[in-house]
């Protein structure tokens, strides 16, 4: 399945083992245009966009725990039901990216990212 080719920003968390990727979870935006995504920190000085390869060899989605303090963890607040957010964990030959978002970008992150054949 091609992703979809219009534009779409999308608040997330990122960490990565690899690139210019920041260690630890770091709120920032991830954007999406045709086969092409870049994501950049929210506070930062230098709130340069990193790239990131669709070069995917495998792709998983887990429930945020622990390890994501500051990812919402669902249940109520408010008076509002508060959504749990998921961890799309993208492995790729140079290391292993997670992104946490909130469940309805889930669908559109796993397509985009999704292993390519050949």
């Amino acid at each position: 399945m091609e992703p979809d080719i219009r534009p779409h920003s999308i608040s997330c968390f990122v960490r990565a083992d690899f690139g210019p990727y920041p260690r630890r979870m770091r709120q920032g935006t991830l954007r999406i245009e045709g086969v092409e995504a870049a994501w950049s920190p929210f506070w930062s000085f230098w709130r340069r966009q990193r790239p990131i390869d669709r070069d995917v060899t495998a792709i998983a989605v887990r429930d945020a725990g622990p390890t994501e303090p500051n990812a919402k963890h669902g249940g109520r607040g408010n008076g509002r039901d508060v959504p749990q957010f998921r961890v799309v964990v993208c492995t790729t030959p140079r290391g292993t990216i997670e992104l946490v978002v909130p469940p309805a970008e889930v669908d559109r992150l796993t397509a985009f990212f999704a292993p390519r054949p050949g």
